[in-house]
């Protein structure tokens, strides 16, 4: 069934076809670019707050503009064209319309796919997704010695914890009754995704320590 919700003027109502997902991952390198392009998640960041019209967005966004070092305003067929590019790889979506009574043209409500955007686990990660976790899996053999068995073992381990992280960020999304992930998640992609991966990684120390017995018994 459709959401309703009639302005306080009592001259247009939103309906809502499209209730955004908890949590999608991520595992496309153009979306991830568009993503850490500041231009484009200016976009995903003001739809966090509800489905809007372009217009309305156009309208945010030369609000964040006037804040933001790098970013500047854009006009409304620019706006257009990044919400059909955000649109494209899924982060995006046509999730509604603007009915103004009187009138029989309707305007389109965009919203986020997802609560939450975050990457895929390795196993579906990209070319580089998978050099990233390369790194970082010899930095720890570097620090803490180890062979070639212990860099499979800890490539078993590390596929389970990005299950278990995209859980625990799960629960954060579903924990979040009173829009504070606003406050926590506001900002440029790269902060976002850093507080998220500590959230989660501390997630994993409070209720699954059976998974840090697992990397201390790959040395």
């Amino acid at each position: 069934m459709a959401d309703q919700t009639t302005s306080k003027d009592n001259k247009t109502q939103d309906v809502l076809h499209f209730t955004p997902a908890l949590v999608k991952i991520v595992d496309s390198p153009r979306a991830v670019r568009l993503l850490e392009d500041p231009d484009y998640y200016i976009i995903i960041e003001i739809l966090r707050k509800r489905p809007m019209t372009i217009r309305e967005i156009e309208d945010a966004y030369k609000l964040r503009a006037a804040d933001h070092e790098t970013v500047e305003s854009k006009s409304y067929n620019t706006i257009y064209r990044y919400i059909k590019a955000l649109e494209k790889e899924g982060l995006v979506i046509s999730g509604g319309k603007r009915i103004e009574f009187g009138k029989t043209a309707a305007e389109t409500l965009f919203s986020r796919t997802a609560k939450l955007f975050h990457f895929g686990s390795p196993p579906d990660m990209s070319k580089e997704g998978r050099e990233f976790v390369d790194r970082i899996l010899r930095g720890l053999i570097l620090v803490h010695g180890g062979s070639k068995e212990t860099e499979s073992c800890l490539r078993e381990v590390v596929n389970e914890i990005s299950v278990t992280m995209n859980d625990e960020i799960t629960k954060l999304a579903e924990a979040d009754d009173k829009g504070k992930l606003n406050e926590l998640l506001s900002g440029e992609w790269e902060k976002m995704i850093k507080i998220l991966d500590y959230i989660a990684f501390l997630g994993i120390i409070l209720n699954h320590p059976e998974l840090v017995k697992k990397i201390q018994g790959c040395f």
